[in-house]
């Protein structure tokens, strides 16, 4: 919320109704097998991050850390990574 307030003020309402309606969903901790072979690209704590998310395939993964943005990353995961202002010009 902080990073909203800072730089989106006028989104906040519209990601508060995007978290209510969100389908939240829990999954297992990633193999250990999947966090060090991201671990090549990302600290221990991204790299378990990017591999929750992998194994979940969620339809985006956002993020404004920009170690998730490098083409290693990015392109290798297969996930579609977008910072929160993309995601709010996506679903708007």
């Amino acid at each position: 919320m902080r990073a909203l307030r800072e730089k989106l003020p006028d989104s906040i309402g519209l990601f508060i109704t995007l978290l209510i309606g969100a389908r939240i969903e829990i999954v297992a901790s990633p193999k250990d097998d999947d966090v060090t072979r991201w671990s090549k690209f990302l600290d221990i704590g991204d790299a378990t991050v990017l591999a929750s998310a992998i194994a979940a395939r969620p339809d985006y993964l956002v993020t404004g850390d920009r170690h998730f943005f490098s083409p290693q990353v990015a392109m290798r995961s297969g996930l579609r990574i977008v910072t929160p202002a993309q995601l709010l010009r996506i679903i708007a």
